[in-house]
């Protein structure tokens, strides 16, 4: 398989859970009737699930001030970052990989795609 396959399969694979993370986000944002950037995050996570990563970003970057340790967050925005910006990108996920718990199930994948 080529290096640029793998990559992608590997960003698609984060995309998705991506989107897991979000809908637990999204139940939380509903039942609890307050917005403290929530809705901001979930619209980047549609975006990036949309296939608009430029856009994403823009949404999911100015959130970090405010939750710079938060996995999903970090997450969300590597996975943005990593197809316009590959080196921000990679600091972002690499981050992640130091805030996240050891069972996150993005972590191996992140891994992976970190040490290429």
């Amino acid at each position: 398989m080529s290096p640029l396959r793998a990559k992608a399969g590997l960003l698609m694979g984060l995309g998705a859970l991506v989107a897991v993370t979000s809908c637990g986000v999204f139940a939380t944002v509903l039942s609890s009737g307050e917005d403290t950037g929530r809705s901001q995050y979930l619209a980047g996570v549609a975006l990036l699930e949309e296939g608009r990563p430029r856009q994403a970003a823009a949404l999911l970057r100015p959130l970090i001030s405010a939750s710079p340790a938060n996995p999903d967050l970090l997450l969300a925005l590597g996975t943005a970052e990593i197809t316009t910006n590959p080196p921000r990108g990679r600091r972002v996920l690499r981050r992640f990989l130091e805030v996240a718990p050891p069972e996150h199930p993005a972590v191996p994948r992140v891994r992976e795609l970190v040490e290429r």
